[in-house]
């Protein structure tokens, strides 16, 4: 149920709050164009789908972190957005398809996985969009892959 995931570099942006009653996804648009842009011009290269960090430690906001994983260290340095290194650890991993408003609830079903395991969550969530949301695959089709790390009571 759950694996060891390798460390890898990411480019990320801002962790950002959103109150979960406003437009989250004008927010993540935003950070992603930003991600995109400044990693052409650095020349990073991109190295798997675009992903959050959920931060969820209120009820009132969520606070999120956009990235994407590259392939290598670029030569030269991001003005606005952040070089990162996660080091490996145990995840649970869920895969999810459906539409993305429903996500949030992925989190019920996980949280029950995480008490019949007995593990506990030891850090933030982190979303990885398999299939591009602006794809025309109907969204009951859309697969996110929800890593959540994880360690044994």
């Amino acid at each position: 149920m759950y694996q060891i995931i390798f460390s890898f570099i990411f480019f990320s942006y801002k962790r950002i709050n959103a109150n979960i009653k406003s437009k989250k996804a004008k927010k993540i648009k935003k950070n992603y164009d930003l991600i995109y842009n400044e990693a052409e011009e650095i020349k990073a290269e991109i190295n798997g789908p675009p992903a959050e960090t959920l931060f969820a430690d209120n009820p009132e906001y969520i606070r999120f972190e956009c990235f994407v994983p590259i392939r290598s260290i670029p030569e030269s340095n991001p003005l606005k957005c952040k070089i990162k290194i996660l080091p490996s650890s145990k995840m649970l991993l869920f895969n999810y398809y459906g539409e993305m408003k429903q996500l949030k609830y992925v989190y019920r079903d996980i949280s029950k996985i995480l008490e019949e395991k007995n593990l506990l969550q030891t850090g933030p969530s982190r979303e990885y969009y398999l299939t591009d949301p602006t794809a025309d695959v109907g969204e009951s089709r859309y697969m996110t892959r929800v890593f959540m790390p994880v360690k044994e009571k």
